[in-house]
């Protein structure tokens, strides 16, 4: 949850229990390189006290391994941070899936945090059958995806002993899918983050842990995600021990109850785009420019005016004046 300079929360706001209240989420960092704008995050993680959700539970006998036996699949600074997380708790993955754009500055974060690993066990772009055939090989126990972006057919969800986990910046069963922080702004859902078993569908696996987010009057799609990725290590590192002793709470989705949301979703609800002579409240314009301030400007709200148009994004803040 994000803090005033002066360490107190915003005004409206809870704080999660066992927060620090010194504690930061991340920090977008911008810098020119050869000409383009360069984003890059920085973590300032807080440490929560260990909770776990009552359910059903999965129950195996742990491998014989002494560290956690597992592959990675990830993508963004998210997961490179992650990954930290589970390094420097003893777990060093067998295994290297790289999702998304080729070159990016988190790829090459993630290579050399896997630098153990030979070439043969570090692979990028969509999985072939090349990938489950040696995930078959090394009889693990867990794959753990964070971010990763693209499809994993069955033979990949099922060659773990134990399961699939995915890291998934929601909280499930609301918003499944793509633009998570937009659409918990637009449809007023909960927001959060959510470790989940990964199925054939969509985000709609058994849920392990989550933990919800706050949604601030002031926040914009970009400040309430920085606090979901914070709350995402966290969850991820309060996992490791229920990973270690292959203890997971697991409980079923309410899929009636949630949502879902295609990539493409956005520009086709209406939502991205207003003209110059139509007529919207206030609030609903207010509530678009939060929905859609995102680190992306073509996801930003667009106003037609003739034969132009503008692209907006916003910074909000409360009026607490008696002027």
């Amino acid at each position: 949850m994000g803090l005033r300079r002066d360490g107190n929360l915003p005004k409206g706001s809870v704080r999660h229990q066992g927060q620090d209240a010194i504690s930061e989420c991340v920090e977008l960092q911008r810098r020119k390189s050869g000409g383009a704008e360069v984003e890059k995050v920085r973590f300032v993680a807080r440490r929560q006290p260990e909770q776990v959700q009552t359910g059903s539970f999965v129950n195996h006998k742990p491998s014989s391994h002494k560290s956690l036996n597992y592959a990675f699949a990830a993508n963004r600074p998210v997961a490179v941070e992650a990954l930290k997380r589970l390094i420097s708790a003893g777990h060093r993955p067998r295994m290297l899936l790289l999702g998304g754009e080729p070159d990016q500055e988190c790829h090459a974060q993630l290579r050399h945090l896997c630098s153990d690993l030979g070439p043969d066990l570090l692979f990028t772009g969509k999985p072939g059958p090349e990938v489950v055939d040696v995930l078959a090989g090394l009889d693990l126990d867990y794959l753990i995806c964070v971010h990763y972006p693209h499809f994993l057919p069955e033979g990949v969800l099922d060659a773990p002993r134990i399961g699939s986990l995915n890291l998934h910046p929601a909280y499930l069963p609301f918003n499944r899918g793509w633009h998570t922080p937009s659409w918990a702004i637009l449809e007023g859902t909960p927001a959060g983050a959510t470790l989940h078993f990964m199925s054939g569908g969509i985000d709609e696996g058994d849920i392990v842990l989550q933990e919800q987010v706050d949604v601030l009057p002031t926040d914009t799609a970009h400040s309430l995600y920085c606090r979901i990725l914070d709350a995402e290590v966290e969850l991820l590192d309060r996992a490791i021990p229920l990973l270690v002793a292959a203890d997971l709470p697991r409980k079923a989705q309410d899929l009636q109850a949630g949502t879902t949301h295609r990539r493409e979703d956005l520009w086709g609800s209406g939502v991205v785009h207003i003209d110059g002579d139509e007529t919207v409240t206030a609030s609903e314009i207010l509530l678009r420019m939060r929905a859609l301030t995102t680190s992306d400007w073509s996801e930003a709200l667009t106003v037609h005016v003739g034969d132009r148009r503008f692209r907006i994004q916003v910074q909000v803040q409360e009026d607490c004046s008696d002027v």
